[in-house]
This record gives C-alpha cells, sequence and structure tokens, in this order.
C-alpha cells in the first residue's frame, strides 16, 4: 500500500511540474542567445517589451533590434485571462481587445487554437470567424511538422516545411466552405 501511494506521489508531483511548465510565460524571438536569456522569465523581466497593465488596458510596447521582423510571446496570464501575440512585420496579432501597443497595426483574433497545435516546434493559433493565423519559429534549423485537428478549420491540417536557425513563418488559413448547391 505504501508503495501505491508513492507512486501516486510521484505522479502527482511529475503532472504538476509539467501543468506549471505548460502554463508559464514563454517568448521566441530571431535571436537564440535572447531567447536561452529570457527562459522561465516573466514578461516583466524581458527587457525588450515594455509591458504594463493600466486601469483595462494592458499595454505591450516592444522596443526591437531594427533587424528583427518578428517577436512571440505565449501564456502571458493575468485577470483578464491568457493572451498570446505576434509581432510580425508591423502587425501585431493576439487573442485579447484589452491589449494596446506603441507602433503597430492591431489584428485581434480572439480565438486562440496554440494548445490544440501538434507541432515540433514553437507555434502559436489565433482564429476569427473562418480566417486563421498560424506562426512557427525555431531556436535551430530543421523540418518542421504541424498538425491541426479537424475542430479548427473545419479540416485537418497538416504543415511540413524547413525552418533555419531563428526563422519564423507566418501562415494565414481559412476555412472550408462546402460547396454552394444551387
Amino acid at each position: 500500500m505504501i508503495y501505491n501511494l508513492f507512486k501516486i506521489l510521484i505522479l502527482f508531483i511529475f503532472i504538476s511540474i509539467q501543468t506549471s511548465a505548460q502554463n508559464a510565460f514563454e517568448i521566441m524571438t530571431p535571436d537564440s542567445d535572447m531567447n536561452l536569456k529570457y527562459k522561465n522569465k516573466s514578461l516583466n523581466e524581458v527587457d525588450i517589451i515594455r509591458y504594463d497593465i493600466n486601469g483595462r488596458d494592458i499595454i505591450l510596447d516592444p522596443h526591437l533590434p531594427s533587424e528583427w521582423t518578428w517577436i512571440a510571446g505565449r501564456n502571458l496570464n493575468n485577470e483578464k485571462g491568457r493572451i498570446d501575440f505576434l509581432l510580425w512585420n508591423g502587425y501585431f496579432f493576439t487573442n485579447s481587445d484589452d491589449i494596446k501597443y506603441v507602433s503597430f497595426r492591431s489584428r485581434t483574433f480572439p480565438d486562440l487554437f496554440t494548445d490544440k497545435i501538434e507541432a515540433n516546434t514553437y507555434v502559436l493559433g489565433f482564429q476569427k470567424e473562418d480566417q486563421g493565423i498560424l506562426f512557427a519559429a525555431t531556436d535551430e534549423a530543421k523540418e518542421v511538422f504541424i498538425k491541426l485537428d479537424k475542430s479548427i478549420m473545419g479540416r485537418e491540417l497538416t504543415y511540413n516545411f524547413w525552418l533555419n536557425k531563428n526563422e519564423g513563418k507566418l501562415i494565414r488559413i481559412t476555412k472550408k466552405n462546402p460547396p454552394y448547391l444551387p
């Protein structure tokens, strides 16, 4: 009986560690050294993005090196819920209307499907009605495999492509409409 209790305790500890690791804030940049520096840090500790809560609004003000065209963050948790975001070539994609930004055009995709993506790399997924944004990035050059469940866009989608070290890729996807019958 003690052995079974010990096994249950070990399983509980493992699940707790896995759950907390999955829910921690993660940032991905086009710089491997920066990614390592910011690993397991809160957004307040990431000095390239000013983060502030001002009343109802959440302010994310990035100060990125001029050669960077993207930066992504997921699992930003606060009293308003979970927020994922992507800054991509002058656009700011997020799942929250509460986020305010400086110098980026904002696009809100309220339905987040990041957790429903099977992938061997860092991914984000946003959806708004029949449109979706899928972002993938990696710290190392590798072949990337991404699979979206049928429940996300109305059909199962599988992507397989090569990403170079510190490269990100944005994919716009749409729901497949059934054929129109006269």
